[in-house]
């Protein structure tokens, strides 16, 4: 109310908020502690779950107080009784330099300038896109309106793994790790990255749902703090295999059936591929394989060239079956050297490179010989017909005199 002009205005403070938005609003105010009798001016509050901290700056000088400040905790009526406002906006000394401080010290994306009815271009970017003044600057709970606590974030990890989440465009705000819990300001977005320990991959979120990042193992999430959300990121262990077989020196025969084998931990999914001596694929998923048996039979198809290769076996996304693994692996091995796909020997071949088995069963009077196709090796001589001296599978062949 309007006053005779001896005091211009005069106005009621309703509660201890009111107060504080004045104070950061209008800076230091007259006022005092009427239990006291004593005029002070007040300059700052501290919240304290025990109740607001006030600051005053007291009229002895430095050598009162804590360097000519002190701190009470009073009731409100108590210390409202003489507050007062100031008149005017700050005017600075003429002829002086000076730039209006802007801060986000709560890091909630809101800034604070004191005084200033108008934001200034000091603030930083973090609080680039809100216009309003932070009621509170030391709480991130609060920003523009004291009644309105902002929507809090909070991250959870599951999974086998390990590895921490953080807030990259507002760094320590979440830092789970530890702080895997915080308020941001209403409609600001919290841009969430994973960051898998050296021994764990990320495989992903799941809760609210991700603005970006939600598809496949991206590890960057973006979430829109329209009300409290969370948020889950998951990390499993790295997975580690091992070729076994074939491992490099073995010679399998073309249409022959082999064992591939492997070790492995971690692992659900895997696919093998046939690589050439310069390590480029020359059959992909060369059995069908489901899950992970850690063994499997292939038959060596007759189309296949004869030569020197490697196995590869991967370890697969686990979004992607085998047959895709090759270009979705999580990580692989190969054999550690080459091994060799051979044709079957003939008799004619044999008979060339084998002539003193043939001339020595032939001075004996046998009617055979037997040779590992594979190989070549002698296996014994033998009458017609007469297997005794020649295992009868299919990697052995008789050859007449």
């Amino acid at each position: 109310d309007e006053t005779d002009g001896k005091c211009p205005k005069r106005e009621v403070i309703a509660n201890e908020d009111e107060l504080k938005k004045i104070l950061i609003t209008k800076g230091p105010l007259n006022s005092g502690i009427a239990t006291w009798g004593h005029s002070m001016v007040l300059v700052g509050y501290k919240n304290d779950p025990a109740g607001t901290i006030w600051i005053f700056k007291n009229n002895w000088g430095v050598n009162y107080g804590i360097n000519g400040y002190v701190e009470v905790r009073i009731p409100f009526q108590d210390l409202t009784y003489f507050a007062s406002l100031p008149i005017g906006p700050f005017i600075p000394p003429h002829g002086s330099s000076y730039q209006i401080s802007c801060v986000d010290k709560d890091q909630d994306g809101y800034c604070n300038w004191g005084t200033l009815t108008v934001k200034p271009g000091s603030c930083p970017a973090s609080c680039a896109s809100h216009a309003q003044e932070d009621f509170d600057d030391s709480n991130p709970a609060i920003n523009v309106s004291p009644m309105v606590p902002r929507p809090i974030l909070t991250v959870l990890k599951s999974g086998t793994g390990s590895g921490t989440v953080k807030s990259t465009n507002y760094p320590g705000k979440i830092d789970c790790g530890s702080t895997c819990s915080s308020p941001f300001g209403y409609n600001l977005s919290a841009f969430l990255t994973a960051d898998p320990d050296t021994d764990s991959i990320f495989t992903g979120w799941s809760g609210d749902a991700c603005l970006l990042g939600s598809g496949g193992t991206s590890t960057v999430c973006m979430i829109s703090m329209t009300a409290n959300k969370s948020v889950t990121a998951t990390f499993a262990k790295k997975p580690s295999i091992t070729v076994l077989s074939p491992n490099g020196g073995e010679r399998w025969m073309v249409s022959s059936t082999q064992t591939i084998s492997w070790s492995s931990s971690n692992v659900s999914q895997v696919g093998l591929d046939l690589l050439n001596a310069d390590g480029h694929p020359v059959m992909f998923h060369l059995v069908s394989v489901t899950g992970n048996p850690g063994s499997v039979s292939w038959t060596i198809p007759d189309r296949l060239q004869p030569g020197q290769y490697r196995l590869r076996v991967s370890v697969c996304a686990s979004s992607f079956g085998s047959g895709a693994c090759s270009v979705n692996a999580i990580t692989s091995d190969s054999s550690n050297a080459l091994f060799s796909i051979v044709a079957p020997l003939t008799c004619a071949d044999l008979k060339i490179t084998q002539k003193f088995y043939f001339d020595a069963c032939q001075g004996a009077n046998y009617r055979n010989v037997c040779f590992n196709k594979i190989y070549g090796n002698y296996k014994g001589c033998g009458y017609a017909n007469d297997e005794t001296k020649c295992v009868n599978d299919d990697q052995n062949i008789f050859c007449s005199l």
